[in-house]
């Protein structure tokens, strides 16, 4: 089986660029297993993509209430597992940036498609959120995703102290999903 590890900026949700994206990589007639964070619209584009073509996924999680560092560590394990990679490139997300470079040391053929860059993330609206009213977990996710967004933005921009603030932020909301 062939094991295809897809990642993108936590922005991205073109559907119609991804599914011909992988039309163009994926024969139909192949067993396939697709991998990618469990986080954003990308995880919700990859289930519909695979349900559609009877492809099987995987999502992994990034738990912050166990590691300091869970989305690197969850991105190693991607790469770990991964035959192959599908990369969204904005050209600014740190993360892209970092699954290319294991990706080339682990000698992972990589699919590079260029995106277009997100609008710059406001930091003091996000960190005046008011988390302790967030219960429902649907909300807590997308608050997460909000947080993860404004992290890679923070280090893309050398602002390290700002990353740490959130990267904390998301520690604290990651406990509280069920």
């Amino acid at each position: 089986m062939r094991t295809i590890a897809i990642s993108a900026p936590y922005h991205f949700s073109n559907q119609k660029t991804l599914f011909e994206s992988l039309d163009s990589v994926i024969k139909s007639d192949e067993k396939i297993k697709l991998i990618t964070p469990a986080i954003g619209s990308l995880s919700n584009l990859i289930r519909e993509y695979a349900d559609n073509n009877g492809f099987e996924y995987e999502f992994y999680l990034a738990d912050w209430s166990k590691e300091v560092n869970a989305d690197l560590e969850r991105d190693k394990r991607i790469i770990s597992d991964a035959d192959e990679i599908i990369l969204f490139d904005d050209g600014c997300t740190n993360k892209i940036n970092l699954l290319k470079q294991w990706a080339e040391e682990k000698n992972i053929h990589i699919f590079d498609i260029s995106i277009t860059p997100n609008d710059s993330v406001k930091y003091a609206e996000i960190l005046a959120k008011e988390l302790s009213h967030i219960t429902n977990n649907n909300e807590i996710i997308a608050a997460i995703e909000e947080f993860e967004i404004a992290k890679e933005q923070a280090i893309k921009e050398a602002q390290y102290e700002l990353a740490a603030i959130l990267r904390d932020k998301l520690r604290i909301l990651s406990m509280r999903t069920f």
